[in-house]
């Protein structure tokens, strides 16, 4: 089995002959099709997470991707083989996605939307399954709500624009030069450049605030919320709220898939509700130049690596 490994330098590299995962009681075996580039992939690399997988005894050779599709090789119960399917592995514990296979429970997953390719289906779940649980469940989105999202062209804010529409709110959408083009089919109501317009210059008041960019303070962004809104940080730290017990902070937090949030991703797309957007596609072979796309700005949707 092939597979990105991380050697003594903290470096990806791309190795033969690694130990093919054995699907374990409610798992499957999957052979990936096409994954997803994205930071936590540098981020495991750098060594963030080792604590994590010491404390776990995680000691899987393959510690990057996250997000997959591909077909089930074995049979369980809720798929079979020759099933295709798109799911999100645990962060910690799972077996990851930047290999020729992996074992997965099977409630991390879901059917591929048969009107979605492979590389397509790889750039939905982690994007739409972190936002949806973002605006639904801790932002409470409903119908006619105004929803600030920040950091909105990459993937996980294009999703969130998509589900945030279909949840019925209104969507204004700061993203980089060029993007209000790009962004408005996809539903967002209001575009605004962060080149040009700064969040400070915005008066409106917004009841959920999605920051995306993880570099926004929680005093700025009180300042925009409207009594009972909600700030919902990207990943937690003291400057933006979320380590503390702030009413107004939402704490957001996805370890992995789950079956029935994503088979209703499935029905969206299916519907034509939902898009996938990819940046650009790379060949596993052509990881290098996958990571380095990682590190542009202006990237629209997400990057894949296909096998």
């Amino acid at each position: 089995m092939k597979g990105l490994i991380v050697d003594s330098n903290k470096c990806f590299a791309l190795k033969e002959n690694l130990t093919r995962p054995v699907a374990e009681l409610d798992e499957v075996l999957v052979k990936v099709k096409s994954a997803s580039v994205n930071p936590f992939d540098e981020e495991s690399a750098a060594g963030r997470f080792d604590a994590y997988f010491a404390e776990y005894k995680v000691d899987k050779e393959v510690q990057s991707g996250l997000e997959f599709s591909g077909i089930v090789e074995s049979d369980g119960q809720k798929f079979k083989r020759g099933d295709k399917v798109f799911g999100y592995v645990n962060m910690i514990t799972g077996w990851k996605s930047h290999a020729e296979y992996l074992a997965i429970n099977e409630n991390q997953m879901a059917l591929m939307p048969n009107n979605l390719t492979f590389p397509q289906a790889a750039a939905i779940p982690l994007g739409s399954l972190t936002t949806l649980v973002a605006l639904q469940d801790v932002g409470r989105l409903k119908a006619g709500m105004k929803l600030l999202i920040i950091g909105a062209a990459g993937g996980l804010g294009i999703q969130g624009i998509q589900i945030g529409k279909l949840l019925g709110g209104h969507v204004t959408a700061i993203a980089g030069n060029s993007q209000t083009e790009f962004l408005r089919p996809y539903g967002a109501d209001i575009v605004h450049d962060y080149n040009q317009v700064s969040i400070k210059d915005i008066s409106d008041t917004f009841d959920l605030i999605l920051d995306l960019s993880n570099a926004q303070n929680l005093e700025d962004m009180k300042k925009r919320l409207t009594p009972k809104g909600m700030f919902i940080p990207a990943e937690p730290t003291q400057e933006n709220g979320g380590e503390s017990e702030d009413p107004q902070v939402g704490y957001l937090m996805v370890m992995e898939g789950n079956f029935e949030k994503l088979s209703r991703i499935a029905n969206w797309v299916s519907e034509g509700k939902l898009r996938a957007v990819i940046d650009k596609e790379f060949h596993f072979s052509d990881y290098l130049q996958a990571f380095s796309r990682l590190k542009e700005k202006g990237r629209r949707g997400r990057i894949i690596l296909n096998w």
